[in-house]
């Protein structure tokens, strides 16, 4: 399989990569958000981003 994925789309081919690993050929994120192993969408909106100094 081969996934492609845009925008938060690319959190669940993240998922799908971790729960699937042997299924999942490729993966091409296409200005998409990857999640680091372990790590929910939910944990990715509650990180705090500073920009700047």
């Amino acid at each position: 399989v081969i996934l492609v994925g845009h925008d938060f789309g690319g959190t669940c081919m993240s998922y799908a990569m971790e729960a699937f690993p042997s299924k999942i050929a490729k993966a091409v994120f296409v200005s998409a958000a990857m999640l680091t192993n372990g790590k929910s969408t939910l944990d990715m909106f509650s990180e705090q981003v500073y920009v700047g100094e």
